[in-house]
């Protein structure tokens, strides 16, 4: 888990295992929590369902799979507020195939959280790593 400083008051959390096999699927789940004294809300520019957008890059820096990408997205703006000491989390699942539906190879990828908000990226360069494996467990 990868914790960074977020929006005003907010703590964000990037949870990501740190290996996975061919043929499973991941969990990415980006959490912000309030550890401020007040309420804080965050403006999402679409609904909270399709604005985590978590990017997948080989260690050459090759974009390899973001969630959202080839896809149209619509959805109403929408203001969330965080209550002091509470926590908003957002998951995304990532099958281990490259954006062509190919698995990828074995290797060490970074997983970035994007969290889209207003025509802007409300969180960005929060990441983790995640050592993908062969069926057999083999790197």
């Amino acid at each position: 888990m990868i914790t960074a400083v977020a929006p005003a008051g907010l703590v964000a959390n990037l949870d990501v295992p740190a290996s996975a096999a061919i043929g499973q699927n991941v969990l990415i789940r980006l959490s912000l929590k309030n550890v401020s004294s007040g309420p804080v809300s965050i403006h999402l520019g679409i609904n909270k369902e399709i604005a985590f957008d978590p990017a997948i890059t080989a260690s050459n820096g090759k974009l390899i799979w973001n969630r959202l990408a080839g896809t149209t997205v619509a959805g109403e703006a929408e203001w969330i507020g965080i209550p002091p000491g509470e926590s908003l989390t957002f998951d995304a699942t990532w099958d281990l195939t490259a954006q062509d539906g190919s698995f990828v190879v074995p290797g060490v990828y970074t997983v970035t959280a994007r969290l889209v908000g207003d025509g802007q990226q409300v969180i960005s360069g929060i990441t983790s790593q995640i050592r993908v494996t062969s069926n057999d467990g083999v790197e």
